[in-house]
């Protein structure tokens, strides 16, 4: 775990966002508890995925709950694809508000795969051409 810490945090200095994919039906429960510590002052998106299988109801309250905290969310249902585009926009949202003239360094977390190492992909293309 040392040795990826240490990746992770050497990666990090070409990152602009993190995108932490989380259950959207135990946010917290499925945080990485190093990941928030990892990524410091970056800007970080929280991508609640399996928000089908939530309450519609729960699922409002974490969206306001994580914007409470200034940290955006967003809905996703990764196997029917419902919220990508939403997930699409609100990246460009954050790229916007801090100037960035394209989307070129993007970090993916997902905290549900409990390997670390395995949690880590970048997506250079994040818009389709």
């Amino acid at each position: 775990m040392a040795k990826t810490r240490k990746q992770i945090i050497e990666d990090l200095k070409l990152i602009d966002i993190v995108a932490e994919i989380l259950d959207a039906r135990i946010p917290l429960a499925s945080q990485n508890p190093d990941i928030k510590e990892i990524i410091k002052d970056k800007k970080r998106l929280v991508i609640l995925n399996k928000s089908d299988l939530s309450c519609e109801k729960e699922n409002k309250k974490w969206i306001e709950y994580f914007s409470k905290n200034d940290v955006p969310a967003v809905l996703v249902d990764s196997v029917s694809g419902k919220g990508i585009q939403e997930t699409i926009k609100k990246i460009e949202q954050i790229y916007d508000n801090e100037k960035y003239e394209k989307a070129e360094n993007f970090l993916i977390i997902d905290d549900e795969i409990k390997d670390i190492q395995e949690q880590l992909f970048y997506c250079p293309y994040l818009y389709p051409t």
